[in-house]
Formats: structure tokens, C-alpha cells, sequence
């Protein structure tokens, strides 16, 4: 019931936030074409800035299966918000005790299926689907996520400032079988 509890909240937060910073620019959203609307050109897609997210979003997915913080620390925001099943942490240092002390063993991370939302010039939203094999007292179990994570360009740096994480329910779950 909690799990169900968090994943409303966290869902009801990203569609205001969404909501929220598209009443503050009266136009359409970019969908990455190039037809925004007026004053809207450099929130187009940025080939280069959405290459090095993705290549930062691998870089702490591989540093979470090691439980090293040193990309957390370089690439969170002191203040990030990061919800998941089963758990939250309200800023950084909640994020990297989380890290060390994983109470599960990742193995083989694998990210596909990237795409891009820019709220912003500085804001982009980035979801992805994460597949990983989980190791959990002593129980070995391949595992997926939905993975959302918004960043935020700040003094010419992007951090993250809050993650997503929504399990996968197996497809033989859904329907029933």
C-alpha cells in the first residue's frame, strides 16, 4: 500500500511540475523538432547535452552496482529528491549513504530506450528502462525499472535535481497468468 501510495505522489508530482512550467510559457512544449513556437529556438533539441546526460545517467547506474559515490557526488544536486519502490532520500547525503550500503548486489546495468523532454533551456527530463540482475539476501532475480530523472543546468554545470524510479511489472504479472 505505501509502494502504491509513493508512485500516486511521485506521478502526481511530475505531471504538475509538467503542468506547471507549461502554463509558465503560455506555448507549446518541445518535442525536439525544430517547430517551437516563437522565442522557444534554443529549447530544440541538443544532440550534445542529451549525448553526455545519457552518458552520465550510465556512469551512475555503473556506479550504483559498484557502490561507488564519486559520480553522485560530481552529478546530484545537494537537494535532489530520488523516489523509487520501496524507498526516498531527500538530498545527497541520503542518496550516497544509499549507495554504500546497498543491501543488494547489482550485477550487468544495461540502459536503453533514452528520450528527452525539454521543460527548459536548463531543464531536461530524461526517462529511460534500466534491466539489471538483482541479488537479494541470497535470491538472484533479473530485474527492470522505468527510470526518470529531471536535470537542471546550474552555473553552466547540469546536476540532477530529482530521480524516478518505477519497477517493471513482468508482463505475465499484468495479464493475470
Amino acid at each position: 500500500m505505501k509502494s502504491a501510495i509513493r508512485s500516486c505522489y511521485t506521478l502526481f508530482l511530475l505531471t504538475t511540475s509538467v503542468a506547471f512550467s507549461q502554463s509558465m510559457t503560455g506555448t507549446a512544449q518541445n518535442t525536439g523538432s525544430a517547430a517551437a513556437g516563437p522565442g522557444m529556438a534554443s529549447m530544440n533539441a541538443d544532440p550534445t547535452t542529451e549525448a553526455n546526460l545519457q552518458k552520465m545517467e550510465t556512469e551512475l547506474s555503473q556506479a550504483n552496482a559498484a557502490h561507488d559515490t564519486a559520480p553522485f557526488t560530481k552529478y546530484l544536486d545537494d537537494d535532489i529528491v530520488a523516489v523509487g519502490p520501496g524507498w526516498k532520500a531527500s538530498g545527497k547525503a541520503a542518496v550516497l549513504e544509499g549507495v554504500k550500503s546497498g543491501a543488494c548486489t547489482v550485477t550487468n546495468p544495461t540502459l536503453s530506450g533514452f528520450s528527452y523532454k525539454w521543460i527548459s533551456p536548463d531543464v531536461v527530463l530524461v526517462s529511460y528502462m534500466e534491466n539489471y540482475t538483482s541479488t537479494c539476501k541470497g535470491k538472484t532475480a533479473p530485474a527492470a525499472e522505468h527510470d526518470n530523472s529531471l536535470w537542471q543546468r546550474k552555473n553552466g554545470t547540469w546536476v540532477a535535481v530529482f530521480h524516478q524510479a518505477t519497477a517493471d511489472v513482468p508482463t505475465a504479472m499484468a495479464s493475470g497468468n
